[in-house]
């Protein structure tokens, strides 16, 4: 999806509970478009009328991960107990105007990670063209594993220099059932030399 045919005028998102436009840099591939739009700045505390931009954050291609590569001036008018904008076309490329959401279904809003390079089958960097692969750069949210190369974090150690990464990681627990819900479980990462873990939370779709 994307707003290139989006009307210009004034608009409210008020749809279920999407209230604002975020504040902060949207993952790409969220709000059912390829390049979201989040607010680089802040709403108007009083009212009036003041312009902002909105950035659209494409998807990381060639190592370029700027959040803000195309953009577009829009207007705010705060009216007390919600918000207002005056929004233009976007320029296509599914850009899409996002709104934030108080209580977020991680079910519904998460990212797709789709590259099939993150396989366990991927040993050192073969899938890659050599390139050795990190999540350092990742934001931190919900996401989802879905492409040929694996639907979900294995629950068995993964040899190091596997996943087209140096440091795999691997699940220390079990993924929870639906009537569980979301579940707090601790992601090892394996390295040859110094072993390493970090939090993940999960819940069931």
């Amino acid at each position: 999806m994307d707003d290139r045919n989006l009307e210009e005028g004034w608009y409210r998102f008020s749809s279920y509970d999407n209230v604002t436009i975020p504040e902060s840099v949207v993952p790409y591939y969220r709000c059912s478009g390829w390049s979201p739009g989040w607010l680089n700045g802040s709403h108007p505390s009083g009212d009036g009328e003041v312009t902002r931009t909105v950035c659209f954050h494409p998807v990381n291609r060639y190592g370029n991960d700027d959040t803000c590569l195309t953009h577009q001036e829009i207007k705010i008018k705060n009216c007390g107990d919600y918000f207002v904008y005056f929004l233009k076309p976007t320029s296509g490329n599914y850009s899409v105007y996002c709104a934030d959401s108080i209580h977020s279904d991680p079910c519904v809003n998460h990212t797709v990670l789709d590259q099939p390079w993150r396989s366990t089958d991927c040993s050192d960097t073969q899938s890659t063209n050599g390139e050795m692969k990190s999540d350092k750069n990742l934001a931190k949210g919900w996401y989802r594993f879905y492409s040929f190369g694996g639907w979900r974090i294995p629950e068995t150690t993964v040899p190091a220099n596997h996943c087209s990464g140096k440091n795999a990681g691997w699940l220390n627990g079990s993924h929870p059932s639906v009537n569980e819900g979301e579940v707090t479980r601790t992601v090892c990462f394996k390295e040859a030399a110094n072993p390493a873990n970090e939090t993940a939370r999960i819940a069931k779709m």
